[in-house]
């Protein structure tokens, strides 16, 4: 981790958008005089599960994994982060220890917002307290809809969703096919709560039937009516 004194605003502007947006000149100036900015390495964490939240964190570049403890031993990918995205407010928020940990997917480019700061304008900005508490309805549902496919959804399903999840998260390279992404058959099978054989014996099936075409850990979602039919029939 390395704190980044210059770093391009336009990029932390864009970022913070959400946020930004609802914030007096004063409140705008209050925040940029208390954030910092770090770069993370591929794989570096960047909080531990059980550890105390000290901040909020915003991506301005790059992409997080969000995982979870196994009983078994093995993490499993919760989440995937990106641009734009904030997290770890949860924690930060109701002042409990992290139940995740979260690691940088690739070199990655953060905000820190300490708790206090944003504790600060959440009290004295109705519209961003408003903007949180949205975010946290949408997060639940998502969180709802989730549990109920890596339950309930056969294989096929299951990775056929995490294929859409990573499109609508992450979009596409110039190609407009191929996922601006790059996930290993592990991370792949952890987002999908399946082994990395049963993961990777489902990505040969898929790309015979032409619905995606695979080049290492480039994925090309060839058909998405097809992917998203096979994600919907479970």
């Amino acid at each position: 981790m390395r704190q980044l004194k210059h770093f391009d605003r336009a990029l932390l502007g864009k970022a913070l958008r959400t946020v930004w947006e609802p914030l007096t000149s004063a409140q705008r100036e209050f925040l940029v005089n208390h954030i910092s900015v770090y770069e993370y390495d591929k794989g570096e964490h960047i909080y531990h599960e059980n550890s105390e939240p000290e901040h909020i964190l915003c991506v301005i570049t790059g992409s997080v994994s969000v995982l979870r403890d196994g009983y078994s031993g093995r993490a499993q990918i919760v989440r995937m982060v990106g641009q734009g995205d904030l997290f770890g407010y949860r924690a930060a928020l109701v002042e409990q220890a992290y139940f995740t940990s979260a690691v940088a997917h690739e070199t990655t480019v953060l905000v820190h917002i300490p708790i206090a700061v944003l504790k600060e304008l959440l009290v004295s900005n109705s519209e961003m307290a408003l903007y949180f508490i949205r975010m946290l309805c949408r997060t639940l549902g998502q969180s709802d809809v989730r549990t109920v496919t890596l339950t309930q959804k056969h294989m096929r399903g299951r990775i056929a969703e995490s294929l859409l999840l990573l499109r609508d998260k992450y979009g596409f390279t110039e190609d407009g096919k191929t996922l601006a992404i790059q996930l290993t058959r592990d991370e792949l099978a952890s987002l999908s709560n399946m082994t990395t054989s049963n993961a990777s014996r489902l990505l040969s099936a898929f790309a015979q039937e032409r619905l995606i075409a695979v080049n290492g850990r480039q994925i090309a979602l060839l058909d998405i009516e097809g992917i998203d039919a096979v994600s919907n029939a479970g």
